[in-house]
């Protein structure tokens, strides 16, 4: 046991406590946290900075761990002076010279204010509540019901069966219902497809190598209005409208049979005979937004190719429905999921990729289409991707679940296109994410399903009010 004890039945309430339980001073503890994911938490009780504190439990687990690298770098601090804690003299001298140079430019105050905010505010704090699933390859949120409180619908690829947890509004999911579907339910998608102002489902089907609809009864039940064949595996559909006639369409990303498939919405719950573009492989998802700034949508594909993919594809909309031959953008490598929003505040759709083999790419849209990726490296097998404003700043950011590691990542947006992480526990194979503000508090908060783990897991955000 390292230095002193927590003075609260285990917890230390600084920095200066917990650097002291490491053995290291406070700039080694705080590097930790930033680079190795020393467990440190924080509450705000009122206005100002939020109060810092971490678990004696906790950190013990955390050294446990990390007992190998503590001890190289403290031998390297001993032989290297240049890696010695900083005397309090010596940051008093940079710490002025430093505000000298800034007083230079008001914008570089500014700038650096906002960074100091910003990096006192790293890590939200998630309160996180199991259900019992079967396999769940998709998670959804809409308020199904119509009683104002968001719902959680799932797919159940065990049992072949979909399930409603519906919500009370303030975070708690005590009713469900469980509805028989086809072979293997997969992906699903939600919109009003019949225009009763009630959400529907579109899913696919895993084994049954289709795509259904199912219209919402307004109170949790569903009835299945149209089915599709696919021609195999597919592993993503979107609902939206892409011809402007305001009734959702479905695109499908058919894996199998390495097409994207378009059905337009007849406003009933039906469909059109679909129409098929030939993909770069084995397409993993498909996205709908206006890509190219004309303000007619599009679809984007990640171009998955058995995890061997390194591209997303732009199908260009004409705005009757149909699409133009696709033009690719370099991702990582093995782009599985993807989701799109403007994260440096251009106007412009960005998009990012949950890459397989080499963790999440952000791609940033230009005026000829997008940048060159920008790779932010994560835990093991990145599956599935969204994008929402977590911290309540203004600024997007995205939560992405890793399938290996067993692990979620929230990735605080800075609005110029940049992120920093923080990571969370989740069941066995997290493989799909969905966001919403279950309990009304104006904090977001989202929902993971873990498919061999068989749970759906609720994080409701604690961080503070926005």
């Amino acid at each position: 046991m390292n230095g002193i004890q927590g003075t609260k039945s285990g917890r230390l309430d600084s920095w200066k406590e917990i650097a002291a339980y490491l053995g290291r001073d406070v700039r080694t503890a705080i590097r930790w946290e930033k680079e190795r994911g020393l467990p440190v938490h924080r509450e705000t009780s009122g206005p100002g900075r939020p109060t810092v504190f971490a678990l004696v439990e906790e950190l013990d687990r955390w050294m446990m761990g990390h007992r190998g690298e503590s001890q190289v770098e403290s031998a390297a601090e001993s032989a290297d002076p240049a890696k010695a804690p900083v005397r309090p003299r010596r940051v008093l001298r940079a710490v002025l010279y430093f505000g000298l140079a800034l007083l230079v430019s008001v914008g570089g105050v500014f700038l650096v204010r906002d960074l100091i905010e910003r990096a006192s505010d790293r890590h939200l704090q998630f309160a996180r509540s199991d259900f019992p699933a079967a396999g769940p390859m998709s998670v959804g949120v809409a308020d199904f019901d119509r009683d104002g409180n968001l719902d959680i619908v799932f797919t159940n690829a065990a049992t072949n069966t979909i399930d409603v947890l519906f919500g009370d509004g303030r975070g708690e999911f005590k009713r469900r219902v469980s509805m028989s579907s086809a072979r293997e339910p997969e992906r699903l998608a939600i919109a009003d497809m019949n225009g009763d102002s009630i959400p529907d489902l579109a899913i696919t089907h895993r084994n049954s190598h289709d795509v259904s609809v199912m219209l919402g009864d307004g109170q949790g039940g569903f009835r299945e209005s149209f089915r599709w064949p696919t021609k195999g595996r597919s592993r993503w559909v979107t609902a939206t409208d892409i011809n402007g006639d305001k009734n959702p369409d479905l695109v499908v990303a058919c894996s199998a049979a390495q097409k994207v498939l378009v059905l337009l919405g007849r406003g009933d719950g039906t469909f059109e005979r679909g129409q098929e573009y030939e993909a770069n492989g084995e397409p993993s998802a498909a996205l709908v937004g206006d890509f190219n700034h004309d303000g007619i949508p599009d679809v984007m594909t990640a171009d998955y190719q058995v995890a061997g993919g390194t591209t997303v594809s732009l199908f260009a909309g004409n705005g009757d429905g149909s699409l133009k031959p696709r033009k690719w953008f370099r991702t990582g490598f093995g782009p599985l999921a993807a989701t799109a929003a403007d994260y440096n505040g251009d106007g412009f759709l960005d998009v990012a990729t949950a890459d397989f083999h080499d963790g999440m790419s952000v791609l940033l849209a230009t005026d000829k289409g997008f940048a060159p990726p920008r790779t932010h490296t994560v835990a093991s097998a990145p599956g599935f991707v969204a994008s929402g404003d977590f911290d309540g700043d203004g600024k997007l950011d995205i939560v992405l679940v890793a399938e290996h590691s067993n692990d979620a990542q929230i990735f605080y947006g800075d609005g110029l296109g940049g992120f920093r992480v923080q990571k969370f526990d989740t069941g066995g194979y997290p493989d799909s994410v969905a966001v919403g503000d279950f309990n009304k508090d104006g904090r977001l908060d989202f929902v993971v399903g873990a498919v061999y783990g068989n749970m759906v897991s609720v994080y409701l955000n604690k961080g503070p009010q926005p």
